[in-house]
């Protein structure tokens, strides 16, 4: 018996390694890789969430918007029910989510810029106009500002 045959040559065991490294890296790329994609898909269906909430709120009178005005609100991802104090200080979703501080944060812009009162033969359906109020849910993903929009009637 050879010394040879008892075990691995070195060529054997660095191929091994080899192998094992680029396996390893590629593991580990799809798994970053699901992470964030996990992120994203979370962040979407949190904004989704706020925004019904924020609907909600607004058909209740809990969010009140003056016409032809439009309100910033800011939001933890945490609370759907509740905004941030410093809200009344927003000006611009984009301008509150270029901060470092709040980019994990959203932002709601809720417009009650538009009436609505359909026309029928004999003039318009409703005595007094609907207000069709915009709400717009913004977020920060990966550096770029994403946002969700709806309109609802009150």
């Amino acid at each position: 018996m050879h010394p040879q045959d008892a075990g691995l040559t070195l060529v054997e065991i660095l191929f091994a390694l080899l192998i094992l490294g680029i396996l390893t890296a590629v593991l580990s790329t799809v798994f970053v890789s699901s992470l964030q994609s996990n992120a994203a898909a979370d962040q979407r269906t949190r904004a989704s969430q706020l925004m019904t909430a924020v609907s909600q709120q607004v058909a209740q009178n809990t969010i009140v918007v003056a016409p032809d005005q439009t309100r910033y609100l800011a939001y933890t991802p945490q609370s759907n029910t509740a905004f941030l104090a410093d809200s009344n200080t927003i000006t611009s979703c984009d301008t509150y989510l270029s901060v470092a501080d709040n980019q994990g944060n959203f932002c709601v812009k809720v417009s009650n810029t538009e009436t609505f009162n359909p026309n029928t033969s004999s003039g318009p359906l409703l005595s007094t106009a609907a207000r069709l109020y915009t709400i717009q849910v913004n977020w920060s993903e990966r550096g770029v500002t994403r946002n969700l929009a709806t309109k609802t009637l009150k």
